[in-house]
């Protein structure tokens, strides 16, 4: 919990795997593409 949730994600990909919005980008395909948004990879935060 003390973490970070950057941390978190590298240290359990699952949490990754979860990931749909951060920082106010999608960072999942299947949502970006239901919304016609752009989907940002989740390797640039």
């Amino acid at each position: 919990a003390n973490k970070g949730w950057k941390q978190a994600m590298v240290d359990n990909p699952e949490i990754r795997l979860g990931a749909n919005v951060i920082r106010g980008k999608v960072t999942y395909r299947g949502v970006a593409d239901a919304f016609g948004l752009e989907c940002t990879d989740i390797g640039e935060f």
